[in-house]
């Protein structure tokens, strides 16, 4: 075998065979509540108390001189979500339904940043998304499943190490080293314990790198197996303590490292069972990917 085949079975032992069935299975009955959380607490308010010419910036509605949905189009967008994440948690055609969501999920989430509001829960609209590939209680297509769980995995990576190279771009290496950046966040957000860690300049400045760091760390997610459950443990407790100091909710990205570390631990540590082996044979063991 040529080294190109090599690395190709081993491309396609990667993306398509990892034992995510189960997972997804169990991620559904979390990933569906969370998203109809997001769907319902959704804040129209502000975007009906001011005319759209004067949102800043500019929205492609206001551009396109769109007028804001109705609070019954609205209404009706949601009343759908929610009998579609119902119909996808009980499994009533799951695919249908799971799009469904997806699909009310991504309408909402367009009409927000049309209208010049930018909104981070994009990334559990595609996780939403992905999760249309599964089928529940299925082994027959788990090549689907496997594939849904990488790009969620590389959706997770993307964030993070686009985020540290956006912070780079614009500001260097300054932007940790100085630590003004995150100081001024914690001042200005007014909670507590920020406002008490904000009186530091050097702890702002070790808050600063260390998160621009985990952020660049998210590249070894993939190349080193090993290093995946850190990461995502890791990345769990910075957004516990930006939700403490800063009063910033990620949950739209700790929902799938909490439930990667609690439901999942196999795939991040690439661990999966060999053939099952003959009658009287010893049990299986266990080998690493």
């Amino acid at each position: 075998m040529s080294a190109a085949e090599h690395l190709w079975r081993r491309w396609q032992e990667f993306l398509l065979h990892a034992p995510a069935s189960r997972f997804l299975d169990r991620f559904r009955f979390v990933l569906y509540p969370y998203g109809l959380w997001e769907v319902w607490r959704w804040d129209w308010s502000f975007y009906t108390a001011m005319s759209p010419h004067l949102y800043r910036p500019i929205g492609l509605a206001a551009v396109l001189g769109l007028p804001f949905p109705s609070h019954g189009v609205l209404l009706g967008v949601k009343l759908i979500a929610t009998l579609c994440a119902a119909a996808a948690l009980f499994n009533v055609a799951f695919r249908l339904a799971a799009f469904g969501f997806f699909a009310s999920m991504l309408l909402l989430d367009a009409w927000h940043n049309m209208f010049g509001f930018v909104d981070a829960r994009i990334h559990v609209v595609w996780l939403c998304g992905l999760m249309v590939l599964h089928r529940p209680g299925a082994r027959s297509d788990a090549w689907a499943s496997s594939a849904s769980f990488r790009c969620m995995e590389l959706v997770v990576v993307l964030v993070y190490f686009q985020s540290a190279v956006a912070k780079l771009m614009r500001s260097g290496w300054d932007w940790a080293l100085e630590g003004t950046t995150m100081q001024i966040a914690m001042l200005r957000q007014g909670e507590p314990l920020g406002l008490l860690l904000a009186r530091s300049a050097e702890i702002s400045r070790v808050f600063s790198c260390a998160a621009l760091l985990m952020e660049l760390a998210f590249i070894l997610y993939f190349p080193v197996r090993g290093a995946r459950k850190y990461l995502l443990g890791v990345a769990l407790l910075f957004h516990m303590g930006t939700l403490a100091t800063l009063s910033i909710d990620f949950s739209h990205l700790w929902v799938f490292h909490a439930a990667v570390l609690m439901l999942g631990r196999e795939l991040i540590m690439d661990v999966r069972p060999t053939a099952q082996p003959d009658a009287g044979a010893p049990a299986a063991q266990v080998s690493r990917a």
